[in-house]
């Protein structure tokens, strides 16, 4: 009689456990839900702000200003992606979710998206090189290359950057395998 009360007793704890974990759960749930619909809707704010901007400031047309927007946008998005990437590489997906944030919400490079400036373009570029170049691939390597290339492109005063990710091909290769030199030169 004893054991089937305590196990009662015991059943109605776990029960009581799961039920203000759920509700935890649902409370945290719903204010996430809350907080992606004003960061949506400030979102939308900001994108008509600088659509507007861009068409009655520096006389743009309608096309060209959605065309400006859209790729100011997806330079960011590469921005963000490629450093969460770099993150995950160097550490793990909580340290690559923390630096994408301060990316993605750093006042400095929204500040520099919002004005027709060359940083945002060629910092994406840059990290998506130094991205590529962590990896342990001759693949990855041309494209970190590729990459530097465009970023050179952009910010040509940024070319000795670009002098950093050599050494470092050959001396991570050269310590694993010393005659494995290609990732060095489809960087080059």
């Amino acid at each position: 009689m004893l054991r089937s009360a305590l196990a009662l007793l015991s059943s109605l704890q776990i029960g009581v456990r799961l039920k203000e974990s759920f509700e935890r759960s649902l409370r945290q749930a719903v204010v996430i839900g809350v907080a992606v619909v004003i960061l949506l809707a400030a979102l939308c704010f900001g994108l008509l702000a600088a659509y507007n901007a861009l068409i009655s400031l520096y006389q743009f047309s309608a096309v060209e200003a959605a065309c400006i927007i859209a790729a100011a946008l997806t330079l960011l998005g590469l921005l963000v992606l490629a450093t969460f990437g770099i993150g995950r590489r160097v550490g793990a997906d909580g340290i690559g979710l923390v630096a994408a944030w301060f990316i993605a919400t750093s006042p400095s490079v929204l500040g520099m998206l919002m004005n027709p400036m060359s940083d945002v373009p060629a910092a994406a570029f840059w990290t998506l090189a130094l991205w590529c170049v962590l990896a342990d691939s001759a693949g990855l390597a041309f494209g970190a290359g590729l990459s530097a290339a465009l970023a050179i492109l952009i910010r040509p005063n940024l070319a000795p950057v670009a002098a950093v990710f050599v050494p470092w091909l050959l001396w991570r290769d050269l310590v694993k395998t010393p005659r494995r030199l290609a990732p060095a030169l489809a960087f080059v």
